[in-house]
């Protein structure tokens, strides 16, 4: 590879040389910014745990 050619990088925070991953926006991304674009999970509810119950 010559100095002119670009290797592939994060489109995010461009760092190169890691495993790049096709992102939902069709984009490489590295493995700390690929989760940024996955959408939010529907939350549970959670109900409180009372002082008799064991685990």
């Amino acid at each position: 590879m010559n100095q002119n050619e670009q290797k592939p990088c994060c489109v995010n925070c461009h760092i190169s040389g890691v495993p790049l991953y096709l992102g939902l926006d069709g984009k490489q991304h590295c493995a700390d910014h690929i989760g940024l674009l996955l959408p939010d999970s529907p939350k549970q509810e959670t109900k409180p745990v009372g002082k008799d119950v064991i685990l």
